[in-house]
């Protein structure tokens, strides 16, 4: 998350022999992308794995890839969708204890909403949460006062001074990825983890437990 590095990708198409498709899903959403749905037929045609195979195969990429030690979370811009596909493929696999502790899935647009003061049922909004979520990043980073504590020894006194410094931070821009969201699903996935990297990154650096000012 520092440095936004991506580690690994997974990706993998299931054959979808015997399944219908949702024809409302595809008027909807698909006709606006012929050329990734085409590409997606004809992957899942030529494919040999049965969808539990796929999810087989990458719960066990996201085991070999996590980094040990580390506190990970799967995030998601559509979870119900996501984890559902998780869920209908491996039901033995539950998928709140993949990392080891209960961790829920992300929705990454409910939580940029959240960082502006937005409440849930807000799905209008969710198109521009990025958005909303870098103008609350930039009011934070304006009004942001980091506080260095120094102690300085009198004799056999110890006082502590407060030194306050960096009385606001100059705007952000919202970043520019080499990567772009294509609706190809191993593109669209990292172009998520980057900007969930970046927001993740600069909200801590102004969230830090501000100390009152005075003793």
């Amino acid at each position: 998350m520092e440095d936004s590095k991506v580690i690994s990708k997974f990706n993998m198409y299931a054959n979808q022999k015997g399944f219908k498709k949702d024809k409302e899903c595809i008027e909807r959403f698909w006709y606006k992308y012929p050329d990734q749905f085409i590409k997606n037929l004809k992957e899942t045609a030529i494919s040999k794995h049965t969808p539990e195979e796929v999810v087989s195969k990458f719960y066990e990429w996201v085991k070999k890839s996590v980094p040990e030690g580390e506190e990970c979370y799967f995030i998601s811009d559509n979870p119900a969708f996501d984890a559902g596909i998780l869920r209908t493929f491996s039901p033995s696999v539950d998928l709140m204890y993949v990392f080891g502790a209960y961790r829920d899935v992300v929705d990454v647009s409910m939580w940029y909403l959240g960082v502006t003061g937005c409440y849930m049922g807000v799905s209008a909004l969710k198109a521009s949460s990025k958005k909303m979520a870098l103008a609350e990043l930039n009011r934070r980073r304006a009004n942001f006062v980091s506080i260095e504590k120094k102690q300085q020894k009198e004799g056999e006194r110890e006082s502590k001074k407060r030194v306050l410094e960096s009385k606001g931070k100059e705007p952000l821009e919202m970043p520019v990825f080499d990567v772009k969201h294509t609706h190809d699903a191993v593109e669209d996935a990292e172009v998520i983890a980057r900007y969930w990297a970046f927001f993740q990154r600069e909200f801590k650096a102004v969230t830090e437990p501000q100390p009152a000012l005075l003793d």
